[in-house]
């Protein structure tokens, strides 16, 4: 099975899987720090995906601004997962377990989740749900302290970012070996983030 290499790079591949507020907001974070974003969402949930799918983007105001490029928004869970270097799952959570099915089959060796925010230790649920041993680093699953935003959706694809976190922010990887390597990409668009020891101690933090 073919290895996505991290290139770390302005050209990197981040699938967004949610189109909410949090997933919203993340998406144009990342477009507009210069990566190529990819956005999924289940065919329930389409308000947002269609809007930002017909406008190519994500229109998002407050303490980020700005008409965020999205290059795919859909419900094509294998076009947006396919050679993603960093997926975000973005949602409540019992969202995990849904996002976690319907991705399985399409997650390849080298890639980096994070669960965002990780409440009720969703990077286990995560690797539960995908057949991951705890131990296993064949695809890295992280999650974070928090969702990094205080947001809101305000119409179809626009978001409004009342704050964008810039301390109080935590990540950690399952396993926890592979935090550092996580937080090296992660830090580029959350700058004042920090790792911390394990998932347990970043919930203790927050």
């Amino acid at each position: 099975m073919r290895k996505i290499q991290l290139s770390g790079d302005k050209k990197m591949k981040v699938a967004v899987l949610g189109s909410g507020n949090g997933g919203c907001a993340v998406s144009a974070d990342w477009s507009l720090a210069g990566y190529d974003v990819f956005m999924f969402d289940f065919e329930a949930f389409p308000s947002n995906i269609e809007a930002i799918a017909k406008s190519k983007g994500v229109y998002v105001e407050g303490d980020i601004c700005g008409l965020a490029n999205i290059k795919y928004a859909g419900h094509d869970i294998e076009k947006v997962v396919n050679r993603a270097e960093l997926i975000f799952v973005v949602g409540p959570a019992y969202s995990t377990r849904a996002f976690g099915e319907i991705c399985k089959p399409y997650l390849e060796p080298g890639q980096i989740v994070i669960i965002c925010p990780g409440s009720c230790c969703g990077s286990i649920v995560f690797k539960n749900t995908v057949g991951l041993g705890i131990e296993d680093d064949r695809i890295i699953i992280s999650e974070t302290s928090t969702l990094p935003y205080a947001c809101r959706i305000t119409g179809p694809g626009k978001v409004k970012v009342f704050l964008k976190l810039r301390g109080g922010l935590y990540i950690a990887a399952q396993p926890s070996k592979c935090t550092n390597k996580v937080y090296e990409i992660f830090k580029m668009v959350y700058p004042e983030s920090l790792p911390v020891k394990n998932i347990l101690h970043n919930i203790t933090k927050w």
